[in-house]
């Protein structure tokens, strides 16, 4: 298990240069240039990043314009202050950093003679329970009829007389690629959750981090909006969605999020882990 920790650690950083989105044409605003914040901290040591870059306009290629020599904290509520290291061109990122359950975060960033803050609260573990995998017939790469893929659905148990905000996100070891979908609990609060991982088509031999994200309010929103309109959480044309950062000319989300993760590996079915 401490392998797989030591491999997810690795691509959270190594993910962002490996994906690669279409363009969707949106009304957005077509507006000057503006800092792209895409922070995490999660629980679990060394689980952490801050990526900053230069958003273009909407309509123009997906390139990144890494913002470097930024000076970059995290804060929890009891005034520990943690410095991120920049580890690649705008890639920051601190080894010892363990985010933990219900403490409140503070980010700051001085980047380019301006300072941008964001808070976030980690809600509490939500544990996936067990994970079902099921056929999708006509779903291969190819997309014939006789192509054999298969859907990945999770299992867990939703805390009751809460508003829960959760990422379902599902991540091949291998490639890279990951998918995620976005819910709340409106339809199903204090009770049993089996919710699909809509769009992710995984194949016999694939090795699979499957993970349950419990989110803030603000970070839902901000992952609703990327996932109805088709967008990576990377991407730096966003236009202008929704955001927890407050400064000047700037987009993106800090999240402390509560992760719990499955390794998986397709092999036969019927079969539930």
């Amino acid at each position: 298990m401490k392998t797989i920790k030591y491999i997810i650690s690795l691509l959270v950083i190594g993910i962002f240069f490996m994906s690669c989105e279409k363009v969707i044409e949106l009304e957005l605003n077509d507006a000057e240039t503006k800092l792209v914040v895409e922070a995490q901290l999660s629980n679990g040591e060394g689980e952490n990043y801050v990526i900053l870059s230069k958003s273009g306009s909407f309509y123009e290629t997906n390139d990144f314009i890494m913002v470097k020599d930024a000076e970059v904290s995290i804060q929890d509520h009891e005034g520990h202050l943690f410095d991120l290291e920049e580890v690649q061109d705008g890639v920051y990122y601190h080894a010892n950093l363990d985010g933990e359950f219900l403490n409140k975060y503070t980010l700051k960033i001085d980047a380019e003679n301006k300072t941008y803050t964001a808070f976030s609260t980690m809600p509490p573990l939500v544990k996936i329970d067990s994970i079902a995998v099921e056929i999708r017939e006509g779903n291969g790469p190819g997309g014939g009829p006789d192509e054999e893929s298969f859907r990945i659905n999770c299992h867990f148990q939703d805390p009751p007389n809460v508003d829960n905000y959760y990422k379902l996100r599902i991540l091949n070891v291998v490639t890279g690629e990951s998918e995620f979908t976005i819910y709340n609990d409106d339809y199903f609060d204090g009770k049993d959750a089996e919710l699909p991982i809509r769009g992710a088509s995984v194949f016999s031999g694939d090795s699979l981090v499957v993970e349950l994200h419990s989110l803030d309010k603000a970070n839902y929103e901000y992952f609703k909006l990327l996932e109805s309109n088709g967008m990576s959480a990377f991407s730096t044309s966003v236009g202008n969605p929704t955001s927890n950062i407050e400064g000047e000319h700037v987009i993106g989300i800090f999240g402390a999020t509560a992760v719990d993760r499955k390794p998986l590996i397709i092999e036969g079915l019927p079969f539930e882990f």
